[in-house]
């Protein structure tokens, strides 16, 4: 759904422009209200909003059943992203029941995670590490400090 700004505006050099258009400003809504308050102050300033898309182009007023429509739709713009949100959280959640994860696979397995903490013991630096790794030093700093917190939390 769009909505036009019609009346007029001051611009920022303070030119009057007669009709300016303004697209998507409920999709840009984040909340019902923000949608709705957005509106009010459009309609307060005196520039009007108007549906230009689809089959109620042209249906809307500021009050009266204009004003419950947007309302509605609105509202059904944040049922669905919340239904959305709630329904991509169910399939991660599955996902992880049979042992999916998704991400970035990591470039550390424990073969080369043991040889970095081995030459780390043996004083080498983690710039070294990596080059003889082929990971990024990020990487090794990473999982030798996962690693020794792993230690620690197990020892006490």
């Amino acid at each position: 759904m769009s909505c036009a700004v019609v009346g007029t505006m001051v611009t920022a050099h303070h030119n009057l422009v007669g009709l300016a258009r303004v697209s998507t400003v409920i999709q840009d809504a984040r909340l019902q209200r923000d949608a709705l308050t957005a509106a009010d102050d459009l309609h307060e300033r005196g520039i009007g909003c108007g549906i230009l898309t689809g089959k109620l182009s042209d249906t809307y007023s500021p009050t009266g059943e204009g004003k419950l429509f947007f309302t509605m739709m609105a509202a059904f713009a944040e049922l669905e992203r919340d239904l959305l949100h709630e329904r991509t959280l169910a399939g991660l959640a599955a996902a992880r029941a049979q042992g999916r994860t998704g991400g970035r696979p990591t470039v550390m397995d424990a073969d080369k995670l043991a040889a970095a903490q081995a030459r780390r013991a043996k004083g080498e630096t983690p710039t070294q590490i990596a080059a003889a790794l082929n990971v990024s030093r990020a990487s090794v700093y990473r999982h030798l400090a996962h690693a020794n917190e792993a230690a620690a939390a197990h020892t006490e």
